[in-house]
C-alpha cells in the first residue's frame, strides 16, 4: 500500500442544501399528497431520492500518494479518477470561474472537478491534457504534486 501524501474531502454545499429543501417543497406542495398515506409516500420516496443523489454526489475526495493522483466523488464513489504522477507534466495554481459552477464540467481548458468555491490546481498531462481539480486548499495541493513529481523525475 502506497503510503498516503495529501488527503482532503471537501462537500458540495449545494447538494446537502438545495436537495433538501427541494425535496420538502415537492412534498408539502404535492396536490395528489391529499392522504395521510400518500404523503408518507412521497416522504419516502424523496428520501430514497436524496440519500441517493447525495451519496453518489455528497463531496469531493483527493488523495496523493507516492505514485497517483486520484478524486472522486461521493460516499459511494461510481467513478474513481486516477493519475499516475509520471504522466503529469506540470501543476500550477488557478481559480475557476464561478460561472463554471460545481460538479464534474467540461470547460473550453478541459475537465473540471469542483465541490465549491473557485480555488483550483490546474494539471498539465504529458499526452497534452489539462484538467482543474477544485480543493479548499489548492496551494497546498500544487506544493504536494510539484515536489511529488519533482521527486519521482529525479529533481529533488
Amino acid at each position: 500500500m502506497a503510503k498516503i501524501i495529501y488527503q482532503s474531502r471537501q462537500l458540495v454545499i449545494k447538494a446537502w442544501v438545495m436537495l433538501p429543501l427541494l425535496s420538502l417543497g415537492i412534498v408539502l406542495f404535492d396536490t395528489r399528497a391529499q392522504a395521510l398515506h400518500a404523503m408518507m409516500f412521497s416522504v419516502a420516496l424523496m428520501a430514497v431520492v436524496n440519500l441517493l443523489v447525495l451519496g453518489l454526489f455528497a463531496h469531493l475526495k483527493i488523495t496523493v500518494d507516492e505514485h497517483n493522483l486520484r478524486w472522486s466523488f461521493g460516499v459511494v464513489s461510481r467513478r474513481n479518477w486516477q493519475v499516475p504522477l509520471a504522466q503529469i507534466a506540470q501543476v500550477e495554481l488557478c481559480e475557476s470561474l464561478p460561472a463554471e459552477g460545481q460538479g464534474i464540467r467540461l470547460t473550453r481548458e478541459g475537465m473540471l472537478y469542483n465541490a465549491r468555491g473557485t480555488g483550483a490546481v490546474r494539471i498539465f498531462l504529458r499526452d497534452g491534457i489539462r484538467l482543474r481539480i477544485g480543493c479548499a486548499d489548492p496551494a497546498l495541493l500544487c506544493a504536494q504534486l510539484t515536489e511529488l513529481i519533482a521527486k519521482n523525475e529525479g529533481r529533488i
